[in-house]
C-alpha cells in the first residue's frame, strides 16, 4: 500500500490527532479533514511568549513599570498583529491592551471577551460574536464588523473611525463616547443603544438600519449622519 500523503496546510496537531485505522486513507483524510473544520480553542492557539506585562491604568507595563507587550502570547497586552484567529472558541478570555492589529477573527467566539484598550485597527471581525464584551477604550479604526453580534457590548469610549458595521446588531450596546465617524452602518440594529457624547458624523446609514429611540433619521442627519442606500 502507498504512504498516506497530508493534505497541505494541515497543521500538526491535526496530523498527530488523525486515527490510525484499518479504514485506509479515506477514512484517515476524511477525519483530518473534519477536525481542520473545528473550531480553535483557545489552548490549542500557539500561546507565544508572556514577558510579564500586563494591562495596568491603561498600559501595558511590567512590575518595573517597563512597557512594552507579550510577543504572540493570547493573553493581556499580547503582540498579535495579523495573527489568523478565525473562527477560534476565545469565550471570556482577556485580551486587554492586545495589539491584534489587522488580525483575522472572522467568526471567532469572543462572547464575553475583555477587549479594553485593545487594538483592532483595519482587523477583520466579519460575522464574530462579542456579545457582552468590554470594549471600552478600544481601537477599532477602519475594522471590519460586518455582520457581527454586539449586543450589550461596553464600547465607551471606543474608536470606529471608519469600520464596518453593515448587518451589525448591537441591541443595548453602551456606546458612551464612541466615535463612529465615518462609519458605515448601513442595516445595523441599534435599538436601545446607550447614547452620550457619542459621534457619528458622516456615518452612513440605510433604510435597513435600526435606530434607537432617541435617534430618529431627522435628527441622524442633523448629527451629520449620510444617506446612502
Amino acid at each position: 500500500m502507498g504512504r498516506c500523503i497530508p493534505p497541505a496546510g494541515v497543521p500538526p496537531r491535526l496530523l498527530r490527532a488523525a486515527p490510525r485505522s484499518p479504514v485506509g486513507v479515506t477514512g484517515a483524510l476524511a477525519a483530518l479533514f473534519a477536525l481542520a473544520a473545528a473550531p480553535l480553542a483557545a489552548q490549542e492557539v500557539e500561546q507565544g511568549q508572556d514577558l510579564g506585562f500586563r494591562f495596568v491604568d491603561g498600559r501595558c507595563v511590567t512590575a518595573d513599570g517597563t512597557e512594552g507587550l507579550n510577543p504572540g502570547h493570547l493573553g493581556p497586552c499580547g503582540g498579535l498583529r495579523r495573527r489568523d484567529l478565525r473562527e477560534a472558541d476565545l469565550r471570556n478570555i482577556d485580551l486587554s491592551g492586545a495589539d491584534l492589529t489587522a488580525a483575522r477573527l472572522d467568526r471567532a467566539k469572543l462572547v464575553g471577551a475583555r477587549l479594553a484598550a485593545t487594538r483592532f485597527e483595519s482587523a477583520r471581525l466579519t460575522f464574530a460574536d462579542l456579545t457582552g464584551a468590554v470594549l471600552s477604550d478600544a481601537h477599532l479604526d477602519r475594522a471590519d464588523l460586518s455582520g457581527a453580534t454586539l449586543d450589550g457590548a461596553d464600547l465607551t469610549g471606543a474608536r470606529l473611525y471608519r469600520a464596518v458595521l453593515r448587518g451589525a446588531t448591537l441591541r443595548q450596546a453602551n456606546l458612551t463616547r464612541a466615535d463612529l465617524r465615518s462609519a458605515d452602518l448601513r442595516g445595523a440594529d441599534m435599538r436601545f443603544v446607550a447614547l452620550g457624547a457619542t459621534t457619528f458624523r458622516r456615518a452612513r446609514f440605510d433604510d435597513h438600519t435600526i435606530f434607537p429611540p432617541e435617534l430618529d433619521r431627522e435628527r441622524a442627519i442633523r448629527e451629520g449622519m449620510v444617506y446612502r442606500p
